[in-house]
């Protein structure tokens, strides 16, 4: 979703369906589909696992026009990954 508020950008998020005691962890990634392909290091933003209260992580992300890969990491109390999706975003701006 366009983020307008101070710096621009996107927001992004993930959120679960419960988050038992608030013990889970959140992660964003970010890979740089032109990075990639010029075999440079390609991950370009990681907010690292997060804790929250509730059930969602939201981040402002403000990419250079191109493509990328988005992917979404839920990890229980124990560090052990529960949830992964990966989506691919353009930014065309």
């Amino acid at each position: 979703m366009p983020y307008t508020g101070e710096g621009g950008g996107f927001l992004i998020g993930i959120e679960s369906f419960g988050n038992p005691n608030n013990s889970y962890k959140y992660e964003m990634l970010i890979l740089d589909c032109n990075l990639y392909l010029l075999g440079l290091d390609a991950w370009t933003y990681s907010t690292g696992k997060c804790g929250a209260q509730g059930n969602s992580l939201w981040t402002v992300w403000q990419p250079k026009p191109g493509y990328y890969w988005t992917l979404f990491r839920i990890y229980d109390k124990n560090d052990n990954l529960i949830d992964e999706a990966c989506y691919g975003f353009e930014n065309p701006y």
